[in-house]
């Protein structure tokens, strides 16, 4: 509903930069305009379906994720999705019936992360973090009994 607002506004926005119109005009061409897309977006009009461009069996593999969208094979496809389709992950596994449980990167690159941030000592770094934090919380809530 609200992509047919904006294309009506669009349209519309199109139509008086080209011509010029009263205030009653413009809202008699709102009108029209969003009429005649309403018959069109009916439930009425057979919709196509989309096909994956792989099948969903075939794009999770050990060491890439294909883009059902469009094919093409990466380790991950959160930024893919945002930049070259303007779709959320969620979105993504909406449209495609994925689990929640798949992950959208490819394993071999999450066990080569998980291992450089093992390396890095993140793991510790993030235990001390949280007693620090705690500390912290502890502190506050003391001070402000006292």
């Amino acid at each position: 509903m609200n992509g047919l607002i904006e294309a009506v506004g669009q349209i519309v926005a199109a139509h008086v930069s080209k011509s010029p119109m009263t205030s009653e005009e413009i809202v008699a061409e709102i009108a029209r305009v969003h009429s005649t897309l309403s018959t069109l977006s009916d439930d009425s009009c057979p919709k196509t379906v989309a096909l994956p461009a792989v099948p969903i069996r075939k794009a999770f593999k050990k060491s890439e994720v294909v883009c059902l969208l469009c094919g093409k094979a990466m380790k991950t496809l959160t930024r893919h999705l945002a930049t070259m389709h303007a779709m959320k992950p969620k979105e993504y596994r909406n449209r495609f019936g994925i689990p929640r449980q798949q992950s959208l990167t490819a394993p071999s690159f999450s066990a080569l992360r998980r291992d450089l941030a093992i390396a890095r000592g993140l793991p510790d770094h993030l235990v001390k973090a949280r007693a620090v934090r705690q500390e912290n919380l502890s502190a506050k809530r003391t001070a402000g009994r006292a």
